[in-house]
This record gives structure tokens, C-alpha cells and sequence, in this order.
């Protein structure tokens, strides 16, 4: 109760942070909800089902490339490929020029697992992200990433 009335006194650039981050923690409890529900009902996590949509999109990435392409460090890419190679989705691959470097391609299994896969935020979002008029969708993708790139911006990130 106090700190709903500390917030209605509050100046309103500060209701709208608060705001801001409490959508923000909804999203990240929401993702990360689904990615257990993944887990249990496809053996794969949202970060693992990500990396490998991003594997098949582009064969023989590296794990650069690819933590690139999914916006998580390499260091973690790394585990995540490592559980992706033992479930048999992806191979890692030596460059026939460069032996030094290693590409990152799917299995068949790989292949046709993202084929069948769970879309990454769910059905009942796709479906109402759908059924959004096309420019309140690029409306939306466009104050996510520019959220994302602010954020980003903070000395630590």
C-alpha cells in the first residue's frame, strides 16, 4: 500500500519506468515460463530451440555467428550447442580450408525437428500478434528493439 501511494505521488516519468519495468520482468517470467513448458514437452529450452531455427536458417555458422544472431555471449552459446550436439540436432563441422575453424550445421534430425517445432513465444502469442493490424505489429517490433537497444546502451550490458 505504500509504495502504491509513493507511486501516485511520484513524478510521472517515474510511474512510466516503473511501469516500463514491470512489463519488462512480465516478459522475461513469461519467456521464461515458456521455455520450461518447451523443456517438458519438446526436450529443448527456448535458447537451445533459437540457436538451432538459427542453425538450419544458415548452415554452417559458427558459434560466433551464431551467438550473434540469438543476442547471447559466446561463452553461453557454447553450452548451448554442446546440449544441442548430444540430443544429435547439429554437428559441428571443421572448415575443409581451415582446420582452425569449426561451422556449426543441423542434422537431419536438426532439420526436421525445426520443421515441427513450437513456435519460440508461443501459439497464443503468434495468434494474437496476428490478428494485429500490420502496422501496430511493426509498431510494436520497433519500440521493443529500440527498448532493447536503450538497455543495451547501460555501462555493464
Amino acid at each position: 500500500m505504500k509504495a502504491a501511494r509513493y507511486l501516485s505521488k511520484a513524478d510521472p516519468g517515474l510511474q512510466q519506468t516503473y511501469r516500463l519495468l514491470n512489463g519488462i520482468r512480465r516478459i522475461i517470467q513469461a519467456s521464461d515460463r515458456y521455455s520450461r513448458f518447451l523443456a517438458h514437452s519438446s526436450d529443448i529450452t527456448l535458447p537451445q530451440l533459437v540457436a538451432l531455427q538459427a542453425v538450419v536458417a544458415e548452415e554452417g555458422l559458427s558459434t560466433r555467428e551464431i551467438a550473434q544472431r540469438v543476442h547471447v555471449s559466446s561463452s553461453t552459446l557454447v553450452g548451448v550447442i554442446d546440449r544441442l550436439e548430444l540430443k544429435g540436432l547439429i554437428k559441428r563441422q571443421r572448415d575443409a580450408n581451415d582446420r582452425r575453424l569449426i561451422h556449426i550445421v543441423p542434422t537431419d534430425k536438426g532439420c526436421r525437428f525445426v520443421a515441427t517445432a513450437p513456435t519460440p513465444l508461443g501459439r497464443g502469442f503468434e495468434a494474437a500478434f496476428e490478428d494485429l493490424p500490420d502496422s501496430r505489429r511493426q509498431t510494436m517490433v520497433k519500440a521493443i528493439e529500440s527498448l532493447a537497444d536503450m538497455i543495451a546502451c547501460e555501462p555493464g550490458s
